[in-house]
Formats: C-alpha cells, structure tokens, sequence
C-alpha cells in the first residue's frame, strides 16, 4: 500500500470513529482506499465535484457504519484530504530535488565536468533511440486509444441499457469487472436488487 494510501485508511478510520466511536473498521479494505482515492484524484486533478451522497452510499455497502455520517462532513473530508495529499506530495519531492543537489555538490569539480559531458553524451543517445522508437510508440497509442474507445462505447451501451442508473454507479460497476459488459450487466442487476446501487443526487461543488 502507499504512503498515499495508508493517509487515506487512517483518516477514513478517524473520520468513521468521530461519528460512530464503536464501528468495526475492518471493512476499510485496499478496495474501499482504492475507490475514495480515486475519488480524491479527481477532485484535485479535474476539480470535480464531491458528490458526498454517493460515496455515501458506496462506503455503507462496504462499512455499514458510514450512513450516520452527513454528508457535509464528507465533502469537507474530502477537500481536506486533497490538501493533505498534495501538501505530502510537494514535501516528497522538495526533499528528493534537495538530496539531489547536495549529491552533486558534493563531487569534485573535475567530477561534475565529467558528469555533465557524459549527460550530454546520453541525451543525444536517447534523442535517437526516440527517433528510432517513434513508430513503435505511434503503435502503441493507437492501441491504447482503441481500449478507451471499447471502454466507453461499453459505458454509453450500460447507460442506454439502464437509463435510470447514474453514471457513476455504471462506471463503478463497468471497472470492478475489467470493461467486462456482460459481467458489468450482471453486477448492477445485483447491486439494484441488493438497494446498494449509487443513486443520483445532487452535489456539492468544492469551493
């Protein structure tokens, strides 16, 4: 698990014991980190917004206790768990560019003239093995691209098929299942009769 990851298991145990002091938290499993990271990614990366209902709804199905938590209390959760996230990442890479630069500072003279002809040497090896590559790489998007296609024409087919179903539970459905359409069929049938489907709500936009 990364650092990333066990900030995020600890602080949903907090915020779940500040609500509800004898919750079980066993349930806050890779899979459940895995869903709210996601969720955080997108808040800080695409400034989406905290649809707190719904990951509401997603968190109970795994951790009952999570229902007696509002929903307000989740959006600020959220947003300040991206600052938290964020903060961490920007003092990670100050400290690796510091040990960087101490690491060079510390070669002799003649040592760092060496190294910066023997950079220059290799950054115009590489320039050429990319030249060489382009071809392979151009491939390689096209592969890429043609899997983003498959997966949101398997998206649009879901949504059409379930036009009652809110986009964000089709999508969770869609990548629990690997893109899988007929097992992703399968899954929101079950989650619809089980009542722990996400359901449309209205949001709150991250000031």
């Amino acid at each position: 698990m990364s650092a990333d990851a066990d900030i995020v298991r600890s602080s949903l145990e907090k915020l779940l014991h500040d609500h509800s002091p004898s919750a079980d938290t066993s349930g806050i499993d890779e899979i459940v980190v895995s869903y709210v990271s996601g969720v955080l990614e997108e808040v800080a990366v695409d400034d989406e917004e905290v649809d707190s209902a719904g990951m509401k709804d997603v968190m109970a199905a795994y951790v009952p206790e999570f229902d007696a938590i509002p929903e307000d209390a989740i959006t600020s959760w959220v947003i300040n768990m991206v600052h938290v996230i964020n903060q961490e990442k920007s003092k990670a890479k100050a400290g690796k560019d510091l040990t960087l630069d101490a690491l060079i500072s510390s070669f002799p003279v003649e040592t760092r003239k060496h190294c910066n002809s023997q950079s220059i040497s290799e950054t115009s090896e590489r320039s050429q093995k990319l030249s060489e590559t382009s071809n392979g790489s151009d491939e390689q998007n096209s592969t890429n691209g043609d899997e983003q296609d498959e997966y949101s024409e398997g998206l649009a087919t879901l949504l059409e098929m379930f036009p009652g179903t809110c986009n964000l539970e089709v999508q969770h459905c869609l990548a629990t299942c690997g893109g899988d359409l007929e097992h992703a069929t399968t899954l929101i049938l079950q989650r619809q009769e089980q009542g722990i489907n996400i359901k449309t709500s209205t949001t709150s936009k991250v000031s």
